[in-house]
């Protein structure tokens, strides 16, 4: 199935893909709480909405970097196309921290008509963390001299 959408990016690619779900669940909007970002900042995840056990008519996917995260896109769908119960939309979140050493956080919303009703999942960004080595005596002798 494919969306109506008006796209708006900015530093970031999304992909939205639908499949049908082998149990129908209430609506519902999953997203990692948080990831880490590789070494440049960049960073990608999957979000899902599970439509609610009636259906729904498709009303917009919203996308937000809200902290350290330069980037915003809009999905609308204007309330026109009718999706089953159960149906899974997939969205691969691809972006990159504006500062590669601070975190960061973007906000995906998904909206539906008849019922109208949205949900939020927010998604912390954290920066890629290189642990220090263990300084060893001899490696600082040999650096600084013996004394």
């Amino acid at each position: 199935m494919r969306i109506p959408a008006l796209l708006l990016t900015l530093v970031f690619a999304v992909t939205l893909t639908t499949s049908a779900a082998d149990t129908v669940r209430a609506q519902v909007l999953e997203a990692p709480a948080e990831i880490v970002a590789d070494a440049d900042g960049t960073f990608s995840y999957t979000a899902a909405f599970t439509y609610p056990p009636q259906g729904a008519k498709f009303g917009a996917v919203t996308i937000e970097g809200v902290e350290n995260v330069a980037y915003g896109w809009v999905g609308d769908g204007f309330c026109m196309q009718f999706v089953a119960g159960g149906t899974v939309d997939s969205l691969r979140v691809e972006a990159a921290l504006t500062n590669p050493g601070a975190p960061g956080a973007v906000v995906v919303t998904f909206d539906i008509c008849s019922p109208d009703a949205h949900e939020t999942a927010t998604t912390m960004i954290l920066p890629h963390v290189v642990p220090l080595a263990p300084a060893r005596w001899s490696a600082l002798k040999a650096d600084y001299g013996e004394r």
